[in-house]
Formats: structure tokens, sequence, C-alpha cells
């Protein structure tokens, strides 16, 4: 029988609001894409070193990789993001398949964002608690909740659409509210933070604790929108500004640990 943890909650965002920023933002990002040429899209994006391509077989792996997981999950299967193991498949799933041409990398991209919009779409209260179980040996996301799987794939679509450097909509504010938790979470597992702790203050979703072996007051305190305060955890430059109070080195020190998503 398939697993279950606790209630279905994204944040203070309901699972089908969740559902419905990615599939608007992953209708901008396929819209956007397909007016770009071969050469357009080879052209380099707002991410060092990824071409706008890079991010497009990006979108479409963990697009298809999401669905499959999901799939899995509803079958009380376990299952993998990588398959093969993340370092060993990751490098080729960020270009296209040999001789596969760019344009053919977008129409799939086209397809696979759909079919996942479609299977989300269908999933009960109940579903959105089931477990997305990962094997022993290739678990890259740690068995991630179908919520969870949500919320991830809601990050990568808005973070990587700003990427492509292509004009597309600003982050709405309800991005922040549904994935903040998760990124502190997500940070909290870091290795190469220092002793420390460090409180992200969001006007829009309260008070979120990173600590590191350490005790007592934070450190440092961010201020910030939610929206600005996962830019900060996701190594992008926040659209508005992020008060920082306390510890400078510590501040720096939190920052230099993140990498993207």
């Amino acid at each position: 029988m398939p697993e279950t943890v606790g209630p279905a909650t994204v944040g203070e965002v309901p699972e089908a609001e969740v559902v419905e920023l990615v599939s608007e933002r992953s209708r901008e990002i396929c819209q956007a894409v397909e007016t770009l040429d071969a050469a357009e899209l080879e052209h380099p994006s707002a991410l060092p070193e990824w071409t706008r391509l890079t991010i497009v077989c990006h979108l479409r792996y963990g697009a298809q990789a999401t669905r499959q997981m999901t799939e899995a999950a509803l079958g009380g299967r376990p299952s993998a993001f990588y398959p093969g193991g993340r370092d060993l498949q990751r490098p080729y799933t960020l270009r296209p398949a040999l001789g596969e041409a760019p344009l053919h990398v977008v129409e799939s991209l086209v397809e696979e964002c759909e079919a996942l919009t479609a299977l989300w779409s269908g999933l009960s209260a109940l579903q959105w608690t089931l477990v997305a179980r990962e094997h022993d040996e290739t678990r890259s996301l740690g068995d991630p909740t179908l919520a969870d799987l949500a919320r991830l794939r809601l990050t990568e679509v808005q973070v990587h659409g700003s990427d492509l450097d292509l004009g597309l909509s600003p982050w709405p504010a309800s991005f922040g509210r549904a994935v903040l938790a998760q990124r502190v979470d997500r940070v909290r597992l870091r290795d190469e933070l220092p002793p420390g702790i460090w409180l992200l203050s969001a006007a829009d979703d309260g008070d979120h604790v990173v600590r590191r072996s350490a005790v007592g007051p934070p450190d440092v305190r961010f201020r910030a929108s939610a929206n600005d305060l996962v830019a900060l955890l996701v190594g992008r430059e926040p659209a508005g500004t992020v008060d920082i109070e306390g510890d400078a080195d510590l501040a720096a020190a939190f920052v230099d640990a993140i990498v993207g998503p």
C-alpha cells in the first residue's frame, strides 16, 4: 500500500494553486522558447556556464522525472529522480540526446510539461501526502511527498524561467510563501554551514530558523519578502532589499554556503 505522511500542505498555498502556478510558469517558458531558433537557444543564459538550451534540457528532464516519480508513488513503487545515480546521469540530462535537434528538445519540453500538469490536476488531497520513496542506492531527494515534489518543481520553473533571460513575468508573491519553508529545510542539511544561528524573517511568511551546532539567540537575521529570501537561498539576486542584522562574517558564510536548486 502506498505510504503517506501527515496532512497534505504546501506552505500556506493549497496544492491546487501550486499546480496552477507550475502550469502557468511552464506555459510561459514553453511559449517563450518556442519563438527561438537553434542559434538563439544556444545563447548564454543568465546562469553562468548554462545556455538557454541547457535550461530547456534541464526543465524537460525535471518534468519527466517528476511525472515518473509521481506515477510510481501512486502505484506504491519506489523510484528515483536520477535512476542511474545523480553524479553519473545528471550531465547527460543537461544536453540533447545524441543526434537530437534543439528544436525537438523544445517540443518534448512542451509535451512533458503538459503531461505533468494533467497528472497532478487529477490528484486528491490524500494522494498529495503519498511518499515518492526512492531506491536506497540512487536517493537524491530524500523520499519527498508528492506535495514536496510539487514545491520542488515550482521552484525549478520559477527560478530557471528567470535564468532564461527572456523577460518572463516576475515571481508571484504566492511562490515564496509556497516554497520558503522547503528551501530553509534544504539549507539546514548543508554540511558547509559553520556553527551559527540564522533567522530568516519574511514579512509575508513569518520566521524560519537555520541552526548549525549552536544555541542561543540568532547570530544573523535576514529580513525581506518570502520571494526575496527564496532568491537568497537559491543563489539568485533578490528583486527587493534584504536587510541583514548581526554578525557580518556569519551572514557572508551563510550566503557562500548556498547553491542553486
